[in-house]
């Protein structure tokens, strides 16, 4: 199986999992959880899509490119934000991490 992370619109976040992760990351309007709720409205497999990156034209999978692609659709004010569990593979979730919710540091 692979290692999974789950992802909510934080409005609209199963009050079960904002019950039981009440520490949950939140990065921008979305929430992260390591469990995914028992009854999901629907559910967007972007784990299922594989990652490949850095690329190699050997391999299968998302690009860098196409996963932000996604991500930027899903942040978009003009998506209209739903009870959609995503579920994203941990080697998804450390790369988005990395390059796009990561603190910056400010040196005063």
């Amino acid at each position: 199986m692979i290692p999974m992370y789950y992802i909510y619109d934080t409005a609209n976040a199963p009050e079960e999992l904002t019950a039981k992760h009440p520490n949950a990351a939140t990065y921008e309007s979305i929430t992260l959880f390591v469990t995914g709720a028992t009854e999901t409205s629907s559910v967007i497999k972007i784990v299922d899509m594989g990652f490949n990156h850095p690329f190699d034209e050997e391999n299968t999978g998302l690009t860098a490119a196409q996963l932000d692609a996604m991500v930027d659709n899903l942040l978009s004010p003009d998506t209209i934000q739903t009870g959609a569990e995503v579920q994203i593979s941990k080697v998804q979730a450390n790369y988005l991490y990395e390059t796009r919710f990561k603190p910056i540091e400010v040196i005063e």
